[in-house]
């Protein structure tokens, strides 16, 4: 009977040694917990209010090789759990990275999908980071993924923008993302529409969108239409200008008026989204001149002032900078109505007065 009693404990002693060990029943296992930090979170998705995003876990150093395990990360009370809870084996190192949002679909580190459409701040980790039995927690410092268009507007014009919609044969609307680099590869392309509800006025808030950075690939101008108060107004952006990185805000400066909207490409703005937000850059005092004639060609009066700046539009639908032309020649003689937006004009100065009928002073 006494040697029976010691078998029974040898063997009792065996079962919870073995229930301790690593991968037995989870006592000695440990739980790896995340923190994050996102670049300029003072503008953007900071994480700090949300519940749940992506965690890719893999015993190889890279996405591309072994199997990555996607599951779910939650947020509580700053530190980030998996659901279910990522436990550790003793020597072993673990090799995460994440993303957001949680998509249960997104199970493919190298193709997490995204969608212009959603108008949704999808952030990356980048480059790996480990957790082991001896260094259960781990940082991830989460980058935006996006590229943001930026339309800080100057309106002369009183209305609600009710919603801007960016189009181009090759303006991607839909893609895939690499989660280690933040790389995304375009699979749609076309046209999206953001719906809006900004007052316009003397001063607005600057509407932004999400959009796939187009990278270099970008061969065909794209045209952005901001609906107001029932009208369109229209301008087209150089491929120049488009943006190409992620995690950068681009920001277009527009004037919109009574005769139409325009780009002052020339003071396009590019923020890293690491640093500060630049200011916008504030047009001083604005005026507008017409002038009726009936010539096949205008010549444009000399305008003079301290950082002047303007827009002639023709009458016959077309319209330019002032500054490129010094004339402008129509199809066909007729009475036509000139306008022009004038920034900081102080003076003008007309030369030949022939065919005009009327010049309009009232708003200068």
């Amino acid at each position: 009977m006494k040697k029976l009693a010691i078998y029974t404990l040898g063997l009792l002693l065996a079962a919870a040694s073995t229930s301790c060990s690593s991968g037995g029943g989870g006592e000695s296992l440990v739980e790896a917990t995340f923190t994050t930090t996102v670049s300029r979170a003072d503008v953007l998705t900071d994480l700090a209010g949300e519940s749940q995003m992506m965690i890719y876990r893999n015993t190889e150093n890279s996405i591309s090789k072994g199997t990555p395990v996607a599951s779910q990360l939650v947020n509580s009370g700053g530190v980030w759990k998996g659901v279910p809870a990522l436990k550790l084996n003793p020597n072993e190192t673990a090799y995460f990275w994440a993303a957001y949002p949680f998509n249960a679909l997104a199970t493919d580190p190298t193709a997490y999908p995204i969608a212009v459409a959603d108008q949704v701040d999808v952030l990356y980790s980048g480059n790996y980071v480990t957790a082991t039995y001896e260094k259960p927690e781990a940082a991830l410092k989460m980058r935006h993924a996006m590229a943001i268009m930026t339309f800080n507007i100057n309106s002369y014009v009183q209305g609600t923008l009710q919603s801007i919609t960016v189009e181009g044969a090759d303006f991607p609307i839909e893609g895939t993302m690499r989660v280690a680099s933040g790389k995304i590869t375009a699979t749609e392309f076309g046209s999206v529409t953001h719906a809006c509800n900004v007052a316009l006025g003397a001063s607005n808030p600057a509407p932004s969108l999400f959009v796939i950075p187009v990278g270099n690939t970008l061969k065909e101008p794209v045209k952005v239409t901001f609906a107001v108060s029932g009208k369109s107004y229209s301008c087209t952006l150089p491929t120049s200008a488009m943006p190409a990185l992620n995690n950068t805000q681009y920001v277009y400066p527009l004037t919109l008026t009574e005769q139409g909207i325009q780009l002052h490409a020339d003071r396009i703005a590019q923020e890293d989204l690491e640093n500060e937000p630049v200011a916008p850059e504030q047009t001083d005092y604005y005026g507008v001149l017409k002038v009726v004639h009936s010539n096949a060609s205008y010549t444009v009066p000399t305008f003079a002032g301290t950082n002047f700046s303007g827009f002639a539009y023709w009458g016959d639908g077309q319209s330019s900078p002032l500054g490129e032309s010094v004339s402008y020649v129509y199809q066909s003689a007729a009475p036509y109505t000139v306008t022009f937006d004038l920034w900081n004009a102080t003076s003008v100065q007309f030369g030949d007065l022939a065919g005009i009928e009327e010049v309009d002073f009232t708003k200068f």
